[in-house]
Order: structure tokens, then C-alpha cells, then sequence
């Protein structure tokens, strides 16, 4: 989907969002997401090329997830605020949806997303990382965003078909005895499509630099050199490629 207006950057999936309430317990092809974790590989940071020459405390993590999978897409965006049926809460005064104060990152791979967010808390406290494509606003807003609908600001995703009348709920902060972040208590009133008007490049929140993350879970927003991104790419599609004709590719 992304041309050069895309870059790939490090990021612990832990840091990222879910887009929807719900995903299904299986991928396209039929295999489960316990199964797609199973083969997600583990391997030192300070392994690979690009990082060899930086010192411990330059490292943007520990482990770095190789997925069997393209990399997952992800954008910064501001969170619709939703009551537990799912429809738009409003500002009393204008009318208008409530949204965050503040952007995250959200994904459009959920499914993807639950698997490698289970492969960083089975390496809990070790700071996981994984490769991510950075999807510009103007097109995040022509795509699947139309889908945005968690109801928890994507802390919590449940995990089951439409028909499972109790799915189960996944949340890694519960998976590693940590308590559940409350959601915020208030929000900003906007129409919807001027939610970024204003922000400048590289301003707070504008989701282009910066970081953001609890502690042990910082973003590299290092871009990667053309060299190896094109590398990466290629290897990425012949990987992809060869695993679709195993049937081994799973969808998001």
C-alpha cells in the first residue's frame, strides 16, 4: 500500500494500539494466532547490521521480533471516544464527537498485532521490538480507519467469531500482572477529518518524530538508510512470496 511516503521504524508492539474491538481467533488461511506466535522469531538487537555499532544504552531495545509476516502498518491517530455499545460519546455543550487529547499508535493488522504483542510478553521485562510501516495521515484516513471502532481506546482486544457468545479478551498488561491503564477521563470536541488540522511537522502529537510509550518501551524512530530498506524489502517479498505458495502467509 505505502510508496516512499511510508518508513519503517522500530517499535515495541506493546506501544501500539488495537483499531477494533473484536478480531477473530484464526487467520484467512486457517491458521490460529497460536500458531503464527509459534513461529515468530527472537533474535538479539544488537545482532542485527544496522545496530552492531551502537552501545547498550544507544539500543532502542533488547529483541528484535522477526515475524513470518509483512510488517504490520500502523498510524498515530486521535481515539474516538465510544460508550461500551459502541456508538460516539458527544460533548454536551457543542454536540460534537469526543475525541483524545493526545495521539497513539494504532494499528490496521490486529490480528498481527496480537500475535507479536504475545511474542514481547513472552520475553517479559526484556524490551521487544519490531519492525513497522508508518502510514501517513492522508492515507491512514482513506483506509481501513473507515473499521476504527474499540471501544477501549485499543488497550484490550477481544479475541473471537462474531457468534462466540464470551470471547476472550486479550490484554498484555494483565498477561504480566500489570493493572489496566484507565482510559482518560476527558477528551477533546472535534468535527470529524480536522482532528490534525493545525499541527505542524515534528510538533507534540503531531505523530511525525518524537516518542512515546511507558518506560522500557521507547520508540527508534530512526529511519533506515535507502541500502537497507530496499534490502529489506526485497527480502521481505520473497519471503512473503515464498510462504504464500506454502500457504503460510497469514492475513491481517
Amino acid at each position: 500500500m505505502c510508496a516512499e511516503a511510508c518508513r519503517v521504524v522500530l517499535l515495541s508492539p506493546l506501544d501500539i494500539h488495537f483499531s477494533q474491538t473484536r478480531i477473530r481467533p484464526d487467520f484467512q488461511d486457517g491458521r490460529s494466532l497460536e500458531d503464527t506466535q509459534a513461529n515468530i522469531q527472537v533474535t538479539d538487537l544488537k545482532a542485527v547490521q544496522e545496530f552492531e555499532d551502537l552501545s547498550e544504552s544507544e539500543l532502542p531495545g533488547e529483541l528484535l521480533l522477526v515475524a513470518p509476516f509483512p510488517s504490520i502498518e500502523v498510524t498515530k491517530w486521535r481515539c474516538k471516544f465510544r460508550d461500551e455499545n459502541g456508538a460516539p460519546r458527544l460533548d454536551p455543550d457543542t454536540g460534537l464527537d469526543l475525541y483524545s487529547k493526545e495521539e497513539s499508535w494504532f494499528s490496521f493488522d490486529n490480528r498481527r498485532l496480537c500475535c507479536l504483542q504475545r511474542a514481547a510478553v513472552a520475553k517479559w521485562p526484556l524490551q521487544a521490538r519490531c519492525e513497522v510501516v508508518e502510514v501517513p495521515h492522508n492515507l491512514a484516513r482513506t483506509r481501513e480507519l473507515r473499521k476504527f471502532d474499540t471501544r477501549t481506546f485499543g488497550k484490550t482486544v477481544l479475541v473471537g467469531s462474531r457468534d462466540m457468545p464470551d470471547p476472550a479478551c486479550w490484554s498484555w498488561r494483565a498477561a504480566v500482572g500489570q493493572p489496566e491503564e484507565p482510559p482518560p477521563d476527558t477528551g477533546v470536541a472535534m468535527q470529524p477529518g480536522v482532528r490534525w488540522r493545525g499541527m505542524r511537522a515534528g510538533a507534540p502529537g503531531s505523530g511525525r518524530g518524537g516518542a512515546e510509550g511507558g518506560p522500557g518501551h521507547q520508540l527508534s524512530g530512526r529511519r533506515l538508510s535507502m541500502k537497507n530498506r530496499e534490502e529489506r524489502r526485497r527480502w521481505s517479498r520473497k519471503n512473503h512470496e515464498r510462504m504464500r505458495k506454502t500457504k503460510a502467509v497469514p492475513s491481517r
